[in-house]
């Protein structure tokens, strides 16, 4: 099993779109960091404070996550596309174990990605608030909690986009059904249903409702139970995935 992860991560690690994609999210996450400060007290955007740090490091987490699920659908569709999953069948036929290999290495990068833009954006955070007055209080609003939540809230979105791309076998597919699951679908079911509150529950409502450690609205859902929820999105996904994927190739 470990060199089955070996191979899935020297996979990601040879492929240009991971070292443009990353070089792009760090580029974002520093114009993000510079219109938060910018923007802060203006047009109805709340000042800065002791809680901006935090506001600042989750700001990126989104952007991280949604890289995190493209590169894992890329890598588990690319492998039809350009049919190297003839000789990853060749090589280990028991189609679990290469699935497992395979989130488990885009779920390692991930989580390494998400805790490295949040380190990053917690060092230049903190600079910028000092470097305007404002009292800096690392341990307190939460953020000793995003940094632990955030890198496994991006790893997850990595595994959902493996199980995406796996059971659909196409890239422009999954990334289709990815973007009308978020834009259009999770706008329906709640009309729907009559129920609005559901949004909350379903995937992207998890996915930020995971990194809102701070202050938040009554009625949100806790952090903790938000990953555990969006954990249990990602591992029915991937059983969903684990059975498409024993069809003849």
């Amino acid at each position: 099993m470990t060199s089955l992860i070996a191979t899935e991560t020297l996979k990601l690690r040879t492929t240009r779109a991971l070292w443009i994609a990353t070089g792009s999210v760090l580029a974002i996450t520093g114009i993000i960091l510079v219109v938060n400060v910018a923007l802060a007290g203006q047009n109805g955007a709340p000042p800065l404070d002791a809680g901006s740090l935090t506001s600042l490091v989750r700001a990126p987490v989104r952007l991280t996550g949604a890289f995190a699920l493209v590169l894992g659908l890329l890598l588990a569709a690319g492998e039809h596309r350009f049919r190297t999953v003839l000789t990853s069948r060749l090589a280990e036929p028991r189609t679990g174990r290469l699935l497992a290999a395979r989130v488990a290495a885009v779920a390692a990068l991930g989580a390494g990605i998400g805790l490295l833009i949040t380190v990053l954006t917690t060092i230049a955070g903190v600079a910028v608030l000092a470097g305007k007055g404002v009292a800096v209080q690392p341990l307190g609003h939460g953020l000793p909690l995003l940094v632990v939540l955030a890198p496994v809230v991006v790893a997850l979105h990595g595994v959902i986009g493996v199980a995406l791309g796996t059971a659909l076998r196409s890239a422009a597919g999954a990334l289709g059904v990815a973007l009308v699951w978020a834009f259009v679908v999770e706008g329906i079911v709640p009309v729907v249903t009559r129920s609005p509150d559901m949004t909350r529950w379903l995937p992207t409502g998890v996915a930020d409702a995971a990194v809102h450690t701070g202050a938040r609205a009554a009625g949100a859902v806790p952090p903790l139970v938000a990953v555990g929820v969006l954990a249990g999105y990602a591992a029915v996904l991937t059983a969903v995935a684990a059975v498409a994927d024993r069809r003849e190739i």
